[in-house]
């Protein structure tokens, strides 16, 4: 069975994108998102690697990823399915309500897997009842949901963390001219290593690694605001249109066109 997969908006809350997949042989390349990731598998088990460490999600367990946490995905040889959520962090702290406080200090999950039964069967259905183009204000069981999810955050390690990811955004894009640097034939081999070395230590990613995944963003940021598959990559320095749909598809589980299609119908509607 070839991977099948559901990408879709909240229609009353664009910014909320759910994903809802079976997958036989996917392997997601180590990358990260700007946003919270929350996740159910509902088929199997989904193997892992999220900042150095190995983890493996299967039933009663939900993937909880904060804001630009590196990690992978990959079939533990039976395949699995899943569902996804994807929200920016504004988003999720308009979600918690009251519950949260004051946007923005939201804290952060303190694994990235969470064993709670009755947590992922209630994520499961919340996701499901989202299918037939629910809003999430409709959805009778947004309200619980959200609260549950709230009391799983914990207080960060960091005193801010905004500032934190904020932080570490500017890492990003000091690593990704090392990285460019690294990889171009011409530089110095001490050179390369050193940038390798370091941009491995601090975000997990090697610089060539760092500089595809800061690609793929502009790609992604183009392809909502309207631009065709080939512009955006040929734009962002892919040599061809299927080398960029492999490298996305790697990356985020869905097909650059299809991403494109969702956005320009929500920009439409």
């Amino acid at each position: 069975m070839r991977a099948r997969i559901s990408y879709s908006l909240a229609p009353d809350l664009p910014a909320l994108e759910l994903v809802c997949a079976d997958y036989e042989a996917q392997r997601f390349r180590s990358h990260w998102h700007a946003g919270f990731t929350i996740g159910a598998v509902t088929r199997h088990a989904q193997g892992f690697r999220c900042e150095g460490v190995e983890w493996t999600a299967g039933a009663d367990e939900l993937i909880v990823l904060n804001p630009m946490q590196v990690h992978d995905g990959y079939s533990l040889g039976t395949g699995w399915s899943t569902r996804m959520v994807y929200l920016p962090e504004q988003t999720f702290a308009h979600m918690l309500g009251a519950e949260a406080g004051a946007a923005g200090t939201i804290g952060r999950f303190e694994r990235p897997v969470l064993r709670d039964a009755a947590l992922h069967a209630l994520f499961v259905a919340w996701h499901r009842a989202m299918d037939g183009a629910c809003g999430v204000a409709e959805n009778a069981l947004t309200r619980s949901l959200f609260r549950r999810l709230g009391l799983a955050l914990t207080a960060s390690a960091h005193a801010s963390p905004t500032a934190h990811d904020a932080a570490r955004s500017e890492r990003l894009g000091a690593r990704a001219g090392e990285g460019s640097r690294a990889a171009d034939e011409r530089a110095a081999p001490a050179s390369r290593s050193t940038a390798w070395r370091r941009s491995k230590r601090e975000l997990g990613l090697a610089p060539k690694v760092l500089t595809s995944q800061l690609r793929l963003i502009a790609a992604k940021r183009m392809l909502a605001e309207g631009a065709s598959v080939v512009d955006a990559a040929l734009e962002c320095g892919y040599h061809d249109q299927s080398h960029f749909s492999r490298e996305f598809a790697a990356a985020y589980g869905i097909t650059a066109g299809q991403f494109r299609r969702v956005q320009q119908d929500r920009q439409r509607g």
